[in-house]
């Protein structure tokens, strides 16, 4: 990480979001690899010597779960959201100029509430000990690093949203979109 602080070219938000684009990198990638490695050795396991990986469906629901909520800060930082602009010509004026933002905003909204239910579904687990049914591990942990991640996710959209409204206050009236 020392690399990415000594760059004398790079703000405070630059490095945080090199920061956090390793971290979930990591993260993502760490998890990927055990579903891949996971994956591998149970279907190697059960087509050459007829033997499957106990617990491989939950260590995979559990990868796939981590892989999702890391990549998703990720989409949100660098605004690579899926936008489909079938409307985008049908609209005129600031209505048009309001679209994007405003489909953030409800993105971040929806991040936000999926965010608390998770959390909620982790205090949960965690109040009832629930784990895994075959290898009994605990499931809260992935529940709360999910939730933050989704957290974190609202927070960056919402961040996003408000300079996409501050930059067109920003743009004269007649100009762009």
């Amino acid at each position: 990480m020392s690399a990415l602080e000594n760059d004398p070219g790079l703000g405070e938000e630059g490095r945080a979001a090199r920061r956090l684009t390793l971290v979930m990198g990591v993260l993502g990638g760490a998890a990927l690899m055990a579903l891949m490695l996971v994956t591998v050795v149970d279907v190697v396991g059960r087509n050459v010597i007829d033997v499957t990986v106990i617990g491989a469906y939950e260590l995979s629901e559990l990868a796939v779960g981590l892989i999702v909520a890391a990549g998703l800060p990720l989409v949100a930082l660098r605004s690579d959201h899926v936008h489909i602009d079938m409307a985008l010509p049908l609209l005129k004026g600031w209505l048009r100029r309001l679209q994007q933002p405003m489909a953030l905003i409800v993105t971040a909204l929806a991040e936000g509430v999926v965010a608390w239910q998770v959390w909620v579904q982790a205090v949960l687990a965690t109040d009832t000990q629930r784990t895994t049914s075959m290898l009994h591990l605990p499931v809260s942990p992935v529940l709360y690093i999910t939730a933050i991640l989704f957290g974190v996710s609202a927070l960056l959209t919402t961040v996003h949203a408000l300079r996409k409204i501050a930059a067109r206050r920003e743009t004269p009236e007649g100009s762009g979109t």
